[in-house]
């Protein structure tokens, strides 16, 4: 039999609060119900570019095809897209651009998709965009930030991820081919 929370006092700051869980499967239905398709591979950083750091990857050294990065997945995960407004504007525009998202999702639900890996730069994830009769668009995008926001109560609720797409050129075939088969 589980214990019911029940407060001694009237304090805000309760980590045991059973209103955390409330908003976090609230949020969590939201982002199910307006989601995309999306699957995200996480960076194995163990496995992968021991031997590099920044500048490295800045002046493009080491690595490179016979180096690719190892990733675990993929996993699905629920969230929502918005592209960036100055890059809406540039296209509008006629220029060429990177694509740049922000995807929103709820932290706790996150941990779950990912099977208790917590996103971080260095991740991979695949968009699904439907364009005319049913055809579906992919777009792979590298995660860039991981920024917790919606502060409720002393505790953040959902993770902003600040992503670019990206030109696949450091990860394996199997991610590049990848379908779902829907």
């Amino acid at each position: 039999m589980s214990k019911i929370f029940r407060p001694k006092n009237l304090k805000v700051f309760e980590p045991d609060n059973p209103e955390y869980t409330l908003i976090d499967h609230m949020t969590e239905e939201v982002f199910e119900n307006y989601s995309t398709e999306i699957a995200y591979w996480v960076l194995n950083v163990t496995e992968t570019d021991s031997d590099r750091d920044e500048l490295d990857e800045v002046y493009g050294e080491g690595g490179g095809a016979d180096q690719l990065r190892a990733y675990y997945g993929p996993y699905e995960v629920f969230g929502t897209l918005t592209i960036n407004p100055i890059i809406q504007e540039l296209t509008r525009l006629g220029l060429e651009q990177i694509e740049e998202i922000d995807f929103y999702c709820n932290i706790a639900a996150m941990e779950n998709y990912l099977e208790g890996y917590i996103p971080k730069a260095g991740d991979i994830f695949r968009t699904t965009w439907i364009q005319t009769n049913n055809e579906r668009r992919y777009i792979f995008y590298n995660i860039a930030n991981v920024t917790p926001v919606d502060l409720y109560n002393f505790r953040y609720i959902n993770y902003l991820i600040n992503a670019e797409q990206t030109s696949l050129h450091e990860v394996p075939e199997s991610i590049k081919n990848y379908y779902e088969g829907r």
